[in-house]
């Protein structure tokens, strides 16, 4: 342990200096997009309001093992507020959120962090951690050692996630889907060949990256306004505003992309993406619903010329994010499964304050999102911006 040392910072700023090792360390540890410096900064400037950040970097040897990018918040929900230690990007989004560590290093960067954390909180909570964290299970260890007395919850399937591992050619992935689909796919591939010039193009860099995003986010909400909905951006506070800023910031270091499925130059399909490394992060999608585009089955097409294209540039993972969306496993995704790591501290307030919390979330999610949000709202045709305090509450 004496040649692990933990810094505790509380602002980004403070964090500019080391944002090149950062960024450097995330992907050497084998982490993704979530937990790059430019990602987790931009989330805290639009959804960090009355929240306190604590992002730890721990070192061995001044070389980084560790980051840990908390924050604190007070949530008064239930009858006694709850003071919870979370991860910045855990929420406002459909995205997952993870800590960093070298591999074989969980128990000292645990311990390094403990020293310096402050004592009052009653839980701290990982999630939702992506199907494919590395070492999950010794990461709940490790907290639950550096920080007894305390209890940890560690659970393996906390909702669906879904995923693309690639590997070898795209013929080789394509002969994996059920003969129906890629019977539909080189069928509906060549009938659109036949009455259009077909192409697909990435779209990256500051300048045209910035465009394509224009031109997809009304292609994304024309499909879900209608079906009554607000789509992506509509839904999530500040949504456009907040994605903006992301394309702008990631594009400068070429990891933010549109890869747009054109017919006769006119964009019909697009996968809205961003990228580290070898590791793709299929965000959104969007297509022309016009029954001309719609007939040929568009939106299969482009995700799986997408997945073309990430084979041909030896990408090796395609992160489709949370969610369970059928087609995406009928074309060859897999279902993975969310972890969460939760730690209350063994005192009866702690205790408490977590249970009456988790019960009043249970009831907020149920009579806001479930019965009004996902059904009546929709119904009703009074769509409107997911509540902050729903967002909030959920773990």
């Amino acid at each position: 342990m004496s040649d692990f040392s933990c810094e505790v910072y509380r602002s980004f700023e403070e964090l500019a200096p080391v944002a090149g090792e950062w960024d450097e360390f995330v992907e050497r540890a084998g982490g993704d997009i979530f937990g790059t410096y430019d990602w987790l900064r931009t989330w805290w400037e639009f959804y960090g309001e009355g929240r306190q950040l604590e992002v730890a970097l721990v070192r061995r040897g001044g070389r980084l093992a560790g980051i840990l990018p908390f924050f604190r918040e007070t949530k008064w929900l239930g009858v006694l507020p709850l003071r919870v230690v979370r991860l910045v990007g855990c929420d406002h989004s459909v995205t997952s959120a993870n800590v960093v560590i070298e591999e074989g290093f969980e128990t000292e960067v645990a311990e390094a962090w403990a020293a310096k954390r402050q004592e009052d909180w009653d839980a701290i909570v990982l999630s939702p951690l992506p199907g494919y964290a590395k070492r999950t299970q010794e990461t709940a260890k490790a907290f639950e050692a550096a920080l007894t007395p305390a209890a940890v919850r560690y659970q393996a399937n906390y909702g669906p996630h879904t995923v693309f591992e690639l590997a070898g050619t795209f013929e080789e992935f394509l002969e994996k889907l059920p003969k129906n689909e890629k019977a539909n796919y080189r069928r509906d591939l060549r009938l659109l060949k036949e009455r259009h010039e077909v192409r697909t193009l990435l779209r990256t860099g500051p300048e045209e990256a910035a465009e394509a995003f224009e031109r997809f986010v009304p292609l994304h909400q024309g499909v879900w306004e209608g079906k009554g909905r607000l789509g992506h951006f509509g839904d999530w506070p500040n949504g456009l505003e907040y994605h903006r800023k992301l394309v702008e910031r990631m594009s400068g270091k070429g990891r933010a992309a549109i890869v747009e499925l054109t017919a006769d130059g006119k964009v019909v399909a697009c996968e809205y993406c961003f990228r580290l490394g070898k590791f793709l992060v299929d965000f959104l999608t969007a297509r022309d619903e016009s029954e001309e585009y719609k007939r040929h089955g568009t939106g299969r097409i482009s995700l799986l010329e997408f997945v073309r294209y990430a084979i041909g540039q030896g990408w090796t993972r395609i992160d489709s994010l949370r969610g369970r969306y059928e087609y995406k496993v009928r074309l060859g995704g897999t279902m993975l499964s969310l972890k969460r790591i939760t730690v209350v501290r063994r005192t009866a307030r702690a205790r408490l304050a977590m249970a009456a919390f988790s019960a009043a979330a249970w009831v907020l999610h149920t009579a806001y999102y479930k019965i009004w949000f996902a059904r009546a709202a929709r119904r009703l045709g009074v769509a409107r911006p997911l509540w902050k305090v729903w967002i909030r509450s959920r773990f």
